[in-house]
């Protein structure tokens, strides 16, 4: 799949492949949310990606064809609403009780 980017580029992807890196990325997220620990540093390219898309929604639709997009769809380390309406790479809070650790 491609998508293209605001700078005139094009990026291009498998969602099978970067989907499992999103998930896992989450999934560690999620981890270290309930821990109270740092989140990883590391951001799967696809997201960064996404955040820099022409048509947001486009693309994230590419990765989450079907899903509910409003900010309670998805598992992503990323709130995916704020994603499409701002290009923003806002953390999604998994332990609802403290917000996540990001440095």
């Amino acid at each position: 799949m491609a998508e293209a980017l605001k700078d005139g580029s094009t990026y291009h992807f498998e969602r099978g492949e970067v989907f499992s890196h999103v998930y896992m990325h989450a999934a560690q997220c999620c981890r270290a949310d309930y821990r109270r620990q740092p989140r990883p540093k590391h951001i799967p390219e696809v997201l960064t990606k996404l955040a820099q898309a022409k048509d947001r929604e486009v693309a994230v639709r590419l990765l989450y064809p079907s899903e509910v997009l409003d900010g309670t769809g998805p598992f992503c380390a990323f709130d995916l609403k704020t994603l499409i309406e701002t290009g923003e790479l806002k953390p999604r809070i998994f332990a609802p009780s403290a917000e996540p650790i990001t440095s």
